[in-house]
């Protein structure tokens, strides 16, 4: 996770950098130009994913299909929204909210499993939700003590 954040760091500044000299559009087209080249090329040269984005759709249909064509639009604005705001704003800024989506999704997820238990479920006994309410503190006040 790390490396993996390093990694998106250095994205970000590189497109941050980039975009401030260039526009805002072209750098996002050749971002996912880029992206879109290395999905075809994990497509066309690792025959398990193949096979299994093949399988998924084949046995999911129209239905699996229309959730992952959703799920990649959804995916799409939002790195464009993220993009958007790291030329706003400091790069730390930016990421010091997206650490704060762990308490919005558990937030959303308890008045999901209240309101709606037919369409989201979650176990909502106090041994499940005590560790995951302590890891998201630890994660929010190491975000906000390495902003300081």
């Amino acid at each position: 996770m790390i490396l993996v954040s390093f990694i998106v760091a250095i994205m970000s500044i590189i497109f941050k950098y980039v975009t401030i000299e260039g526009n805002f559009w072209v750098s996002s087209f050749w971002e996912y130009a880029g992206l879109g080249i290395a999905g075809i090329l994990i497509f066309i040269f690792i025959p398990k994913y193949r096979r299994d984005f093949i399988n998924m759709n084949k046995n999911g249909g129209e239905k699996i299909f229309t959730l992952n064509i959703t799920s990649e639009l959804f995916s799409v604005a939002g790195n464009l929204l993220t993009n958007f705001a790291l030329l706003l704003a400091p790069i730390v800024m930016v990421f010091l909210v997206d650490s704060f989506q762990p308490v919005i999704l558990l937030f959303l997820t308890i008045l999901g499993t209240k309101f709606f238990p037919k369409i989201i479920s979650e176990n909502m006994h106090h041994k499940v939700l005590i560790p995951k309410t302590l890891a998201i503190i630890i994660i929010v006040a190491g975000s906000i003590f390495l902003f300081i």
